[in-house]
């Protein structure tokens, strides 16, 4: 009798484990909020030169604002003539894999609205990203 009571309170506690990894691994899953709460297009169209030097400053800060200690990344790089800088952003609320998975959400929705522009700044909810062709001030 013993045996079959400490059978069913392991398989109990075995359900609630499995049940709390998975809740877990739900809300991490939704924690990303992609709410649009901002958007602006420059209207300057932009050269070829200044699509590459644009991909390349984007990537940049993609791949250093999750690992920056204050989940934020300013950047700069130039293509033939053309500089351009760009800044992105992570809510410190934000798990860094949650905002590795912002960004690209963020730079999805730019390319859509702004893809021949010189400059473009999207606020997420949990992330935000902006390109220039010129040097600019932060404040978000």
């Amino acid at each position: 009798m013993d045996i079959k009571v400490e059978q069913r309170d392991m398989s109990f506690k075995a359900l609630i484990f499995v049940f709390t990894v998975i809740t877990c691994f739900c809300a991490s899953a939704e924690a990303i909020d992609i709410t649009i709460n901002q958007c602006f297009c420059s209207h300057e169209t932009i050269s070829k030169d200044g699509d590459a030097a644009r991909g390349d400053v984007i990537q940049q800060v993609m791949d250093n604002t999750p690992n920056s200690r204050s989940y934020s990344f300013t950047g700069k790089k130039q293509r033939g003539g053309e500089t351009y800088w760009a800044q992105a952003e992570c809510y410190y609320f934000l798990p860094k894999p949650d905002c590795i998975k912002c960004l690209p959400v963020a730079w999805d929705f730019l390319v859509k609205e702004c893809k021949q522009q010189t400059g473009g700044r999207v606020k997420l909810g949990s992330c935000q990203l902006r390109f220039e062709n010129h040097e600019f001030e932060i404040n978000w």
